[in-house]
Parts: C-alpha cells; structure tokens; sequence
C-alpha cells in the first residue's frame, strides 16, 4: 500500500501530462519491485508457517491441534501474498488515468464470486452442503449436491499438503481457501483490463523480470524448506526456539534469494541497492 501511495501522485501527473510511455514504464517498475518483495515473502510464509504462529499464538489452551490448523490457513496465504500487495498498484493505476467505474464493477462481480467461493469450499472441507439465509425478511435455503462434502479428493488432497491428516472436517480452511481464490481472480481482472485501458506496460519485459524472481524464489524454498527440516535439533520447542528458527531460516533464505537474483540480473536488485547501498557496494559496474 505505501508503494502504491507513493507512487500515485507521480503516475496521475504523467497521464496527465499525457507522457504515457513514462507512465507505463514507472507503473511497470514499481509493479515489479513490489513483485520482487512480495512473491518470496509468500513462498517463506508458507515454508514457515509452523513457528510463525508458534511465536504469536502458542500459549495457554492454545495447544498443538489448534497451532496446526491456524497454520494450516497461514499457509493457504502464500497464494494471494503477492496478489494483495499488487491489487493496490494496479488500482491507483486506474485512479490515475481517472477510471473508477472498472475497479467498482470488478469489485462487484469478486464479491459475488466470493459469495459463490466461500459456499463451495465450505462444503468441500466439511461445512455440510445445506446453507440458509434471511433475505429481507425472507428465509432462503438451498443444497450443494450430495458429492460435495468433506470426503472428497480436493478437501483430502489439501489437508494432506498442509500437514491436517487426522483432523477432523475443517471448514473454516474452505472459507480460507476460497478467500484467497477471490483475491487472486481480483487481481487477474484488474490486470486485464488495466492493460486494455492503457496498452502495452512492458509486459514481455516483465515476464522476464518475474522468471528471474520464480527462479530465486524457487531455490530460496528449496534451501529454506531443507533449512527447516534439519535444523530443528538446535532449537528448543519454545517461544524463543521458535523466533530463532525463524530468524535463522529467514535470514538464510533472504541471502540465497539475493544471491541468485543478483547472478540473474534482476533488474529489481536496483530498488534493493537504491535502499540498502551496504549490501551491495559499488564496484565500477552497473549492470
């Protein structure tokens, strides 16, 4: 959001001065250093999930069970991390060439997406497939088919990948679910029709600039994920061996994700040295 904040007065006086191509080109630069931060963020939270909310919430009757589902929803965030934070570049993008009409009507149509969402995967992970509600003042019911309900390959499968085998039907990991599905089809709406309002914002270069982020994302999990599992031993299973578990992966995995998107090239690595000119000294060359 602050990016988005910051950048809004610049993007809105640039249409308004009709420079579009330096228009596109800042909306695309902070669209991908927003990207560059947020993806791996999303990736480590689902990695980390466990001690995260080990350190905020393991007390008292909050016990393993409760520790395991709560992280359990955690996780399912990693899918709509980097949409969140993107969904706010990409609408004052339209308040800055004034639209405000197709950020409403996207929004509207999300809302009864997610309507339909919270339903369905409610019922997959164990909800019961009857739903009523009062609509002014009259009761409406209606049934999922008899199929949708908590024994079924999708609600298993999740459940499985998120390490609740054993735990009993899990509705609230549906609404959690579904929630998610609803930001991400926000953000691919928005995407659209922002590059249909106003054309091509680089988007070759940015599809290049995001398989160098995939790329050091993907190994950054992969070292944190081994990082996870080994290292275990050395903490205690407390509140400070879960903080510094979780200090120690972070720290591990923010230095191989430099690493590998400072080998690629990422041009990202410039908001990184604008901001933290210590971690990467200058040397003669800018690439």
């Amino acid at each position: 959001v602050s990016f988005a904040t910051a950048v809004f007065p610049l993007l809105s006086k640039l249409w308004e001065s009709k420079e579009t191509k330096e228009f596109l080109s800042r909306f695309s630069q902070t669209f991908l250093e927003v990207l560059y931060v947020a993806f791996p963020i999303g990736i480590l939270i689902f990695i980390l999930r466990q001690p995260i909310v080990d350190i905020i919430y393991r007390t008292g009757r909050f016990d393993m069970s409760a520790t395991a589902i709560t992280a359990a929803c955690l996780g399912l965030y990693f899918i709509s991390t980097a949409v969140q934070c993107l969904v706010p570049i990409l609408l004052r993008g339209f308040f800055s060439i004034k639209n405000t009409f197709t950020p409403t009507v996207i929004a509207l149509i999300n809302t009864l997406f997610n309507i339909i969402f919270f339903f369905v995967f409610v019922s997959l992970f164990g909800g019961g497939n009857h739903f009523g509600f009062n609509f002014f003042g009259h009761p409406v019911a209606f049934s999922l088919p008899a199929y949708l309900n908590g024994n079924n390959f999708l609600a298993n499968g999740v459940k499985s990948f998120m390490g609740l085998n054993g735990v009993m039907d899990f509705p609230v990991l549906g609404l959690v679910l579904a929630f998610n599905l609803g930001l991400f089809l926000e953000f691919v709406l928005l995407f659209i029709y922002f590059y249909k309002k106003v054309g091509n914002f680089g988007l070759k270069e940015m599809w290049q600039s995001f398989l160098k982020i995939l790329a050091g994302s993907a190994v950054m999990a992969a070292v944190a994920a081994f990082a996870f599992a080994k290292t275990g031993f050395l903490f205690k299973a407390d509140f400070w061996g879960s903080l510094g578990q979780f200090v120690f992966i972070t720290l591990i995995a923010a230095g191989v994700y430099l690493l590998i998107t400072f080998a690629l090239k990422s041009p990202e690595i410039k908001f990184l040295k604008k901001y933290f000119p210590i971690l990467f000294p200058e040397n003669g060359n800018e690439n």
